[in-house]
């Protein structure tokens, strides 16, 4: 059983306010998302945790326990992460930056180097983290800057934003068996009666809303029978043949004998941008090189 903390959280703070709206709020994410939490935590449970109508909201006997319960493997969990927190703090010598998977494949590497030139003798931890994990690491200070996607469903106000790549569906990752591994290239349209494997929309909401946009205007619903939280857990997923996945980018991102990548023949979804981001006060001279070295990298990218 894969549990997410973060869905603990999620129904905690439901559980302390019995109002999906305020427990949203006070969440900094949006109420069909957060529903979508519980639900998928009720389901990998097995059992009901809250009684619903439309007017009241209660926690069932399995869920007041099961409160109880997961408020003390939060209470825990928090009190790691502090720990490990105090011990970074002590790196001053050291650039911490969370990144997701498709930034490490694609940006993150020329932007290094150019760093690497200047600050040769400074340490770079890359941590590949969620979008929430990001911005709550740039907010306490244990991440010095992040790559995500943007816009996030997450208020942001305290953060600055640097636009560095933007994506468009462009190739379709299939197992190496599929019929579809013959083929030259593909149309979104191909994929109907496809299995698909797909980020949760929580992960990722730009780019499974502009997916599901693309399908929808060929006139299908997108078949998704498996969700993962990561690239390379989708891609384990296409590799062992449970279904194809699409990805927003026009090359291959590994080498593997059990997925053949085949190009969409037109990038039909569009709009998901990836962005450097970093809290606006308290700016390290480390953190200041490295935002002005991909401010470099885009002007010359993109001039």
């Amino acid at each position: 059983m894969d549990l997410d903390l973060r869905y603990l959280r999620y129904f905690k703070v439901l559980a302390e306010t019995l109002h999906f709206g305020a427990a949203a709020t006070r969440l900094g994410i949006e109420q069909p998302a957060l529903s979508h939490a519980i639900k998928r935590l009720e389901r990998i449970l097995g059992v009901q945790l809250l009684n619903r109508s439309s007017r009241h909201v209660s926690l069932t006997v399995a869920g007041a326990d099961f409160l109880a319960e997961a408020s003390q493997i939060i209470a825990a969990a928090d009190q790691a992460v502090e720990k490990a927190r105090k011990q970074a703090r002590h790196r001053p010598d050291t650039l911490v930056v969370g990144t997701l998977a498709m930034t490490v494949l694609k940006i993150l590497p020329d932007i290094l180097k150019r760093y690497q030139a200047i600050h040769p003798d400074t340490k770079i931890r890359i941590l590949e983290c969620s979008i929430e994990e990001q911005i709550n690491g740039l907010r306490d200070n244990t991440l010095d800057v992040g790559f995500m996607r943007t816009p996030p469903i997450f208020e942001c106000h305290d953060l600055e934003f640097l636009e560095v790549e933007s994506f468009s569906a462009g190739m379709v990752a299939v197992p190496t068996g599929s019929p579809l591994a013959l083929r030259r290239s593909l149309q979104l349209a191909d994929l109907k009666s496809e299995p698909l494997v797909l980020y949760p929309y929580e992960e990722a909401p730009d780019a499974v809303t502009s997916l599901r946009k693309a399908c929808h205007s060929e006139g299908f619903e997108p078949n998704v029978v498996l969700e993962g939280n990561s690239m390379f857990i989708i891609l384990a997923l296409v590799a062992q043949g449970l279904g194809s996945s699409i990805f927003f980018d026009t090359r291959p991102v590994v080498d593997s004998p059990s997925i053949t990548f085949v190009p969409l023949e037109k990038e039909q979804a569009h709009g998901i941008m990836a962005a450097l981001a970093w809290r606006r006060e308290r700016l390290s001279p480390l953190r200041e090189d490295f935002i002005k070295v991909t401010r470099q990298y885009v002007a010359e990218m993109h001039p």
